[in-house]
């Protein structure tokens, strides 16, 4: 077979940082790893669907409910690194910690990573000091607006001698709005965040017609045939949604039919709400999506008194079970029970109230082969007020 050499000019053929190319080749380049983390089902499911590395080009975010997997993800993602060689900046990667208030650390690279507040993911900023985690985003939206108005000013973007307000206002369509509404069609607002991207929006267009402060808000939007800010971010977010229904093979896609499928129309969340009939016959969370393999079920429970959970080995009630009674007798005692028989011996008992009529309650069970144990709050800094050992598994 005759050997054939070929001369290689570098620099030729290259995909530089900002280039067209650039984000395709790299969704290429780090496909295998985000295949490995599916596979291997590593980090965040919502129901049975996987979602736990979202990533946009060389943005990656590792989602997990557990510490212990998330430091394996970081170990995978460093392996995967060094084994193409391409380097993770520690300096750059930083992680947040929601609903937990027990100190853990992770490392990279045999480095610590830093633990945060906020950090900025595709362009929004996430914080863990709001329900929402978006504290800072409006704010910035608007200050960076601000700016672009600014800059275009020496184009003649203002009122008195500048340019027709209808190059103004096609001025502020084209550069403006984008980045005053980037990404706010993805996260929830509050009214307080409507109102004051409505009041920036609002003395801008009288700026650009030179109208007094006091004009009233429909005078100010119908002399230019705009609308609130508020529908132009109903635009956004119908656009997105109809991006995400037209892509069959999207998780986005699987994500909003499950939302659809299993939430009322004023529910904002992923979230799960089932409403259980006043009999003891079990709702079976399977059937919901829900797959507790940590066997950790964190839940919000609403009831006066006798809500009954069973941890069930099988696919029916007939099957052995554990079952935990809270709020039992008129919500005087709470007790873990093995099988449905309220004759046999409680295993462990707590006395006094554990629910409350027309409140949600937040309880959590962990469980494995030996041990139940239950306590209050959605995270491990409380400490179980039922706890069972069974010398059997179960």
């Amino acid at each position: 077979m005759e050997r054939v050499a070929f001369k290689l000019n570098r620099g030729t053929t290259r995909c530089t940082t900002g280039g067209i190319w650039s984000p395709t080749a790299y969704k290429i380049f780090i496909n295998s790893l985000l295949q490995t983390f599916e596979r291997n089902q590593l980090g965040a499911c919502i129901g049975p669907i996987y979602c736990g590395i979202p990533t946009v080009a060389d943005d990656v975010a590792l989602i997990s409910t557990d510490p212990y997997e998330l430091q394996t993800m970081l170990n995978v993602q460093a392996d995967h690194a060094n084994k193409l060689r391409y380097q993770l900046s520690e300096q750059k990667s930083t992680i947040l910690v929601y609903n937990d208030k027990l100190q853990k650390s992770w490392t990279l690279n045999g480095k610590s990573v830093t633990l945060s507040e906020s950090a900025v993911h595709l362009g929004i900023d996430r914080n863990i000091t709001k329900n929402a985690g978006v504290k800072e985003v409006v704010s910035k939206r608007i200050t960076t607006a601000r700016k672009t108005v600014y800059s275009l000013m020496g184009a003649g973007l203002h009122g008195l001698n500048g340019v027709n307000p209808k190059v103004s206002v096609h001025l502020i369509q084209i550069y403006v709005i984008p980045r005053l509404l980037y990404g706010l069609d993805v996260i929830s607002l509050s009214n307080t965040d409507i109102q004051k991207m409505e009041l920036f929006f609002r003395q801008l267009l009288k700026q650009i017609q030179h109208l007094p402060k006091r004009t009233s808000i429909a005078a100010t939007l119908l002399l230019l045939g705009r609308i609130p800010i508020e529908g132009e971010i109903h635009k956004k977010i119908l656009k997105t949604f109809g991006n995400i229904i037209r892509n069959d093979k999207s998780v986005e896609r699987e994500i909003a039919f499950r939302q659809l499928a299993m939430k009322d129309e004023k529910s904002g969340s992923a979230e799960i709400y089932i409403a259980t009939p006043e009999t003891r016959d079990y709702t079976f969370v399977s059937n919901y999506g829900i797959r507790a393999s940590d066997r950790i079920l964190s839940f919000q429970l609403n009831a006066c008194n006798n809500a009954y959970l069973g941890l069930i080995s099988g696919s029916s009630d007939d099957q052995p079970l554990y079952e935990i009674d809270l709020g039992a007798y008129g919500n005087t005692v709470s007790y873990i029970l093995a099988r449905t028989s309220g004759s046999l011996p409680r295993l462990d008992e707590y006395p006094g109230p554990a629910l409350k009529c027309n409140t949600y309650k937040d309880f959590r069970i962990i469980w494995d082969d030996d041990t139940i144990n239950v306590s209050r709050g959605l995270d491990d800094s409380c400490s179980p007020f039922l706890t069972w050992t069974s010398p059997t598994t179960f």
